[in-house]
């Protein structure tokens, strides 16, 4: 990181640390022993601290604006740069407030009634670690300056009991306790600082925002998967845009080399989150491995903390089909598909059981339904009168459907994907080879819910252009065939009825993803028609339903 600093920034840095080190060693002598002398060098040193932080700010953004914006490394630099400074200025403006908190004691020195001083030993030990961590690539001192945070929260945790128990004892000192507890809360705050500063420079180093929760358990999953790769030498990829609710990375070596254990990988992936969503996702690979092997990703490693996981997985290589459908030339995106339903017809017939099942659409929308409105309240209506004809509201059709997910039962089981989306399958070319992500809802289940949300997330992607829009529709109604075909060779006659209570299912509940209120009314609106049809056929056996076309495509 040496050679991205530059002299008029770095300077002013290197000013800005050793003046909050100062700044915080004279409330300490404050605290011990106050004297106007020294509450008035902390005041006006804060404005000194504030000129030092406008400064940095000022020439880190001119350096970005005037060329080094093409520079990923340099601007995460300079990113890493600002947020240290704004939260030094922080931990300087948590000192002035404690020195002003010291005029309110009734006796200046009281607070020496509580052990004060390991507070101020762990936030400057933390501070004089800053300049190494910044200037160093010092995964280690940010790791240590991160540390700090737990530290002052385990004190501040100590004293907090210690006050509460002297104010429910009484005593006449209420005034001076709840003062004392307003100057240990700032010192606590200037651990929330630190946190913040040992992350910059993580990011800094890795190239990407990581909290220290999820470095730590990064670093445990790589060793429980034998990667030898020291830290510093990873670059971490956050993958963004997933609605999963778990953080999810690539992890590579930053040289470019494979990372030692991994199988010669040149990238694995590290999620982390809630640690029930992650441990059913385990669970699901591992099926998975044992049922399809190979076409899930595979584990290695998985670690789990009070309420986090963390899952170190294969990185598959290739695109997704979301990718391929809608950019990949002809012949590429004839061959994805060819590979796509060959995988899935394997996995349908060789995992199929011949006990029924339901998916349970009309309960699944009831659920989310309460997500849908509260995005968009104007589709919860009331039920209206169109002269002698009732216009149901999707409520009224729900509560006129609820023993179809019974009536609508498939005959068999299948093991299927879950999350079926178009973002979650992908087409390695090189091996002609189609692989399965985001596994964490599988099971035994009806295949007409991986067929329908397959579907409506091709018909979801927000693509106009003519020509693509027709690849699409094509694509969508081309996997609608495949999967008859299959349902009719299986003796399953009600194929028609529940995709169509599958695609109602989800139509509705997407909206709940889709801020443009044309397009989500649009998908909506196609769901109300499709139960109102369903609703509508109901004394009519369910193998004579027919599904349009039309009620699939754009």
């Amino acid at each position: 990181m040496a050679s991205l600093t530059f002299e008029d920034i770095e300077e002013n840095f290197r000013f800005a640390v050793l003046e909050v080190i100062r700044q915080v060693e004279d409330v300490r002598t404050a605290v011990g022993d106050p004297s106007h002398a020294i509450i008035s060098r902390v005041r006006d040193r804060d404005d000194y601290i504030d000129n030092l932080k406008s400064v940095i700010e000022n020439r880190g953004f001119s350096h970005i604006i005037q060329g080094e914006g093409g520079d990923r490394r340099k601007v995460d630099f300079f990113r890493a740069f600002l947020t240290i400074t704004g939260n030094l200025e922080k931990i300087g403006d948590y000192a002035v407030n404690i020195v002003g908190q010291l005029t309110h004691l009734s006796d200046p020195r009281y607070l020496g009634r509580f052990d004060y001083r390991p507070f101020f030993d762990a936030a400057l030990t933390a501070l004089g670690k800053v300049g190494e961590a910044v200037y160093q690539n010092d995964i280690g001192a940010a790791l240590a300056i991160c540390q700090a945070e737990l530290t002052l929260d385990e004190l501040y945790k100590g004293v907090f009991t210690d006050i509460r128990d002297r104010l429910m004892a009484g005593g006449g000192e209420c005034g001076d306790l709840i003062t004392s507890l307003f100057i240990f809360q700032y010192l606590e705050r200037m651990g929330d600082a630190l946190l913040n500063i040992g992350e910059a420079v993580i990011f800094a180093v890795m190239g990407e925002r990581i909290k220290i929760r999820e470095l730590r358990a990064l670093e445990g999953s790589l060793t429980d998967a034998s990667i030898e790769t020291p830290l510093p030498k990873l670059h971490y990829q956050g993958i963004w845009g997933s609605r999963s609710g778990c953080r999810i990375g690539a992890v590579n070596r930053s040289d470019g080399e494979a990372i030692v254990g991994a199988d010669d990988d040149r990238n694995v992936i590290f999620k982390y989150g809630g640690i029930e969503k992650l441990t059913k996702e385990k669970e699901s690979l591992d099926r998975w491995s044992r049922i399809a092997p190979g076409l899930a990703p595979t584990v290695k490693a998985f670690q789990t903390e009070e309420d986090a996981g963390a899952l170190l997985l294969e990185y598959l290589v290739g695109a997704t089909l979301q990718e391929i459908f809608v950019n990949g030339d002809e012949a590429l995106f004839q061959r994805a598909f060819a590979a796509f339903q060959e995988t899935a017809l394997r996995l349908w017939a060789e995992s199929l059981t011949p006990t029924p099942v339901s998916a349970r659409f009309v309960s699944q929308m009831r659920r989310r339904l309460p997500e849908v409105y509260r995005l968009h309240p104007d589709f919860d209506e009331e039920t209206k009168l169109i002269g002698p004809v009732v216009a149901p509201t999707v409520g009224d059709l729900l509560e006129q459907s609820d023993t179809l997910d019974d009536e609508l039962a498939a005959p068999f089981s299948i093991f299927i994907h879950g999350d079926f989306n178009v973002n979650n399958v992908i087409y390695n070319a090189d091996e002609e080879r189609i692989r399965y992500l985001d596994l964490h809802r599988s099971g035994y289940s009806d295949y007409v819910q991986d067929v329908s949300v397959f579907i409506v997330s091709l018909f979801r992607l927000p693509v106009f252009d003519p020509h693509r829009r027709e690849r699409l529709d094509g694509a969508i109604l081309r996997f609608y065939t495949f999967a008859r075909e299959f349902a009719a060779e299986k003796g399953d006659t009600t194929f028609d009825a529940r995709l169509a209570l599958g695609l109602a299912r989800s139509f509705i509940t997407s909206t709940r993803f889709e801020y443009r209120t044309r397009f989500a009314r649009r998908m909506y609106l196609r769901g109300t028609y499709l139960l109102t049809k369903l609703v509508a056929h109901r004394e009519t056996p369910w193998s004579a339903f027919s599904l349009s076309k039309d009620a699939m495509t754009y």
